[in-house]
């Protein structure tokens, strides 16, 4: 942005960053630091920097506040099932949510997750299968993972606890028509 706009648009960001800085993360470092959690809250001062750089600074600790490692940890239960967790899931994210929920969930934990070709996490889902499609028109593998974890949803027993997951491309990623639409018509 420029001109009288890109200057609002900057002060508004500084506005925003002062809030959450003030107002959020306070609250944010105690409830983590309660988890065993590190979290460093952005030093981003815009004194000698230009408008760009603070603004694409701010956006960078935005995403990075929304990653799963960030927001998962304290949705998930922390007991354990008296049978197994059945961790599903679909979406770009999925990789990534299959590992943080391996990581924090307790018990035994089985599951499967579908996400876009290249998006497989190098982070270990542990006993989660991470399986890949194509996004954003559904494939094969799209129908396979719709497949297979309707098979894992229907093998829970009443013991079991099943978490499901999806982030964006998850419609995609996971394909499984009614019958009489075909996949290219889905």
């Amino acid at each position: 942005a420029c001109g009288s706009q890109g200057n609002a648009l900057f002060r508004r960001a500084v506005a925003v960053h002062h809030r959450i800085a003030g107002d959020v993360y306070p609250d944010c470092h105690r409830q983590c630091i309660a988890q065993g959690r590190t979290v460093v809250a952005p030093a981003i001062e815009p004194a000698g920097d230009s408008n760009r750089g603070y603004l694409e600074r701010l956006f960078e600790v935005g995403v990075n506040h929304c990653l799963p490692r960030m927001v998962l940890p304290p949705l998930l239960p922390k007991d354990p099932p008296a049978g197994r967790n059945i961790v599903l899931g679909a979406g770009k994210a999925a990789a990534e949510m299959a590992a943080v929920a391996n990581e924090c969930l307790a018990g035994q934990t089985v599951g499967l997750v579908v996400t876009r070709y290249g998006h497989g996490s190098d982070a270990s889902a542990g006993s989660i299968e991470v399986m890949e499609a194509a996004h954003p028109v559904p494939d094969d593998r799209s129908e396979e993972a719709a497949e297979r974890m309707l098979k894992l949803a229907a093998s829970a027993t009443a013991d079991d606890r099943v978490i499901f997951m999806i982030s964006g491309g998850g419609s995609a990623l996971l394909s499984a028509p009614i019958a009489g639409v075909s996949p290219e018509t889905k």
